[in-house]
């Protein structure tokens, strides 16, 4: 038996048509909330919305259909801002949830194919961080046997053993260091620019390769690759192993490749990447092949995600303006955040606009987006695209100078060339601190990094004074001199 409790008279039809059309199990509608927890009620299948009508709050509802000998499933109906409702669910074990918009399809899709913790894992981590950002959400009321009408223990929230950053410690001789708690995984899109957004990508992960010691991966999922000419790389690995042979790939073929033979692992991985000379930055190379990304899937998508967590502190990936391609919306559903690159005219911010409301259709939540302008010669002021965008987070402006080009046809990142300006390395901070980290510099070798320790202040003596910067900066032109 198979229970249609959506509150919806007219989508609940829509439901048990389609189900007694497929379907051998019986249907019946539901229209309130206490007919649920009665007795002499069994069922296979609950489709059940937090819009059911009832007295009983939907987390002692959930409670009662999953307690004791009952083993029913619960399909749950509901939206991304539904946090008490999507807690509940991971609390009681339930799995089987859909974001509106949804469709009767959606539903039957459900009833076929149950879901596991790992396959809603990504939108867990999602939630506990939105709870955290929004603590009035919290659950208070304890449950409450309705049968003894006793009080049941709750249990215990774990949201506390998620962090992102590690607070901020201050050691000797005034050097702040900064590490990442757990693996940030950060997508770069554009809704039209996708160089670009693979430009502000390539930028952005050598200034967070300055500030920390942290691996980075750098993943190409944009159907037209360029990170391989972004860093000055070539796109081809030699791979050899058995079951590709002394033949020549690219990083991402060649995963596709040993996920379909089941060999895949971290420790391939390693052997598919290519590391990035002056920085700690590994380069996973695109698809170039139509005939292969053709057959690229999800699972694949995923698995790659999945196997770079085990052995990067952090992910970031180039992915392309089709919101429909599975590289763009894997990348962008199992993303920690999204960097979203959007130029500073009309025409690009509502491309933008609308392709990040289909986005949230999906179950990305609004806050995941940080919004960077990248500002030309007639652009938009940084106040009307503040109004543009006031639903979302504008984390940074990018000026796009003559030295936009200059990168990339010499095949090296703006960021760390002697043509980076002041503003292009402040700008390039500010999304470094959107992905997870500090401003502050990590000197884990003084003499390493003497000429960015003379660029901060915290490392200044005030009675040094003016002599002081003007005998560093002389330093510095001398050293650029002997090269």
């Amino acid at each position: 038996m198979i229970l249609i409790a959506t509150g919806i008279s007219d989508f609940d039809e829509q439901i048990k048509e389609a189900i007694d059309r497929e379907n051998t199990h019986g249907t019946k509608i539901v229209g309130y909330r206490e007919y649920l927890t009665g007795d002499n009620v069994s069922s296979d299948i609950i489709i059940l919305s937090k819009r059911l009508p009832g007295d009983i709050p939907l987390r002692q509802l959930l409670f009662e259909l999953k307690r004791g000998s009952k083993t029913q499933r619960i399909i749950y109906l509901t939206n991304q801002e539904d946090i008490k409702g999507i807690e509940a669910c991971f609390e009681f074990a339930i799995y089987d949830f859909l974001f509106d918009p949804v469709t009767v399809d959606n539903i039957l899709d459900c009833i076929k194919n149950p879901r596991t913790f790992t396959d809603v894992s990504s939108i867990y981590l999602n939630f506990q961080e939105k709870i955290a950002k929004h603590p009035e959400n919290d659950i208070d009321k304890p449950l409450v046997d309705t049968k003894k009408n006793t009080k049941v223990e709750k249990p215990i929230r774990t949201k506390e053993k998620i962090k992102e950053v590690e607070k901020i410690r201050v050691i000797e001789k005034k050097v702040v260091e900064t590490r990442l708690y757990k693996q940030n995984v950060i997508s770069f899109y554009s809704a039209d620019n996708n160089i670009l957004a693979s430009f502000v990508l390539a930028n952005s992960a050598v200034a967070f390769s300055r500030k920390s010691e942290n691996r980075i991966l750098v993943i190409d999922n944009n159907t037209v690759p360029c990170l391989d000419h972004m860093f000055g790389v070539n796109k081809e690995i030699m791979v050899k192993d058995n079951f590709n042979s002394n033949s020549i790939d690219t990083g991402l073929s060649a995963c596709y490749t040993s996920i379909e033979n089941f060999t895949f692992n971290a420790e391939l991985l390693k052997k598919f990447v290519i590391p990035i000379k002056y920085s700690k930055i590994d380069v996973l190379t695109g698809i170039y092949d139509n005939s292969v990304l053709k057959q690229m899937e999800g699972k694949h998508y995923k698995s790659i995600i999945d196997t770079a967590r085990e052995i990067y502190d952090v992910i970031l990936i180039s992915v392309n303006p089709f919101k429909a391609a599975a590289g763009t919306i894997y990348s962008l559903l199992n993303s920690d955040k999204i960097v979203t690159v959007v130029e500073a005219n009309y025409l690009s911010a509502r491309n933008t606009v609308n392709a990040l409301k289909t986005l949230e259709g999906t179950g990305i939540y609004k806050d995941k987006f940080g919004i960077a302008v990248v500002e030309d010669n007639g652009a938009l002021d940084i106040g009307v695209m503040d109004k543009i965008f006031e639903s979302y987070k504008v984390i940074s402006q990018i000026p796009l100078s003559k030295n936009y080009n200059k990168s990339i046809n010499t095949k090296k990142p703006l960021i760390g060339s002697l043509y980076s300006s002041r503003t292009d390395k402040n700008s390039y901070g500010r999304i470094v601190t959107f992905i997870g980290l500090s401003n502050s510099i990590v000197v884990k070798n003084k003499t390493e990094n003497k000429e960015y320790e003379n660029d901060k202040k915290t490392n200044v003596s005030p009675t040094k004074g003016i002599g002081f910067w003007l005998l560093g900066d002389m330093k510095k032109l001398a050293r650029r001199g002997r090269r």
